[in-house]
């Protein structure tokens, strides 16, 4: 069968257009250094990208969840300290008061540091993080404690997800580190009750909100190594994933991004196959015009 010009035209109209498009994705990828543009451009990279641009997203949830619980847990470590160095300060005027007789003056003076006490504790308990009171459990929105110390918040522990499927607690329990839920002791009934004995000289009464509030700095400690304990594991958990987090930006890098090497080589091979093309259909025209009877 003969070869037609317009056999020979068609066949290097498809070879220049492929040489073409060859050349377009390579400078493509060269320029931007991403290999997987499209899904057609490599159907099974392309579908496990997905895969990983979801694990990194829901890695990325996780980093902000656990940072946030992160943050209101050093909040709550802070607190918890200040409301123990208050309790210690409360200690210590106890033993002052209890070791002497003291005037009306400077009882009345002594009453004033128990109240301004319980302010800075008070204080300590109404600790925001962003628009969230840490310590009222769930019932987040408002001041949790009183300025006589009742309580508003509940007996809820907030969770927060540290890895797909799994929780750790987030928050602390401020009605048993201060108010005696389960059995413990009330840090401002102790603190009332010292008042209420220094006012009336009663040294017996004083010896025995000295002993109250050394149980209450002890349970006050006994949350705070728990709520320690909690951070811990939330930090742990913000390292593991972040490593994952890392590996799998790696892994989607190796699946769609193109070496600067290996891109330069395949641009300048599609470069080649394109001159090579454009060679070839030149040879092919010329030889078709070389069969052409000329005329007598």
């Amino acid at each position: 069968m003969r070869i037609s010009d317009a056999m020979i035209y068609d066949q290097a109209s498809y070879n220049m257009a492929n040489a073409e498009q060859q050349v377009q994705t390579a400078a493509e990828v060269s320029s931007t250094g991403i290999q997987v543009t499209h899904p057609w451009d490599n159907p099974a990279a392309a579908g496990l990208a997905v895969v990983y641009q979801g694990s990194s997203a829901n890695f990325t949830a996780l980093a902000q969840s656990t940072q946030a619980a992160a943050d209101e847990l050093s909040s709550a470590d802070s607190a918890l300290t200040s409301i123990g160095t208050s309790i210690q300060q409360a200690v210590t005027l106890s033993q002052e008061v209890g070791s002497g007789v003291f005037t009306a003056a400077q009882q009345a003076g002594t009453v004033d540091q128990i109240t301004g006490i319980q302010n800075d504790i008070v204080q300590a308990l109404n600790t925001q993080v962003g628009d969230r009171y840490i310590f009222g459990g769930t019932i987040d929105n408002a001041p949790p404690f009183s300025a006589a110390g009742a309580y508003s918040g509940n007996t809820a522990v907030r969770q927060v997800e540290v890895a797909p499927g799994v929780y750790q607690n987030a928050s602390v329990r401020a009605d048993v580190a201060v108010k005696g839920a389960g059995g413990g002791v009330d840090v401002f009934a102790a603190l009332s009750a010292l008042s209420t004995a220094v006012t009336a000289g009663n040294q017996a009464g004083i010896l025995a909100a000295q002993g109250t509030l050394d149980t209450a700095l002890q349970q006050v400690f006994t949350v705070q190594t728990e709520e320690g304990g909690d951070a811990a594991a939330i930090q742990t958990a913000t390292s593991v994933n972040q490593t994952a987090q890392t590996a799998t930006t790696t892994d989607l890098g190796d699946l769609v991004d193109a070496s600067e090497t290996t891109a330069a080589s395949q641009l300048a091979q599609a470069q080649t196959a394109m001159q090579a093309a454009v060679d070839a259909s030149q040879t092919s025209f010329q030889l078709s015009l070389v069969n052409v009877p000329q005329s007598q």
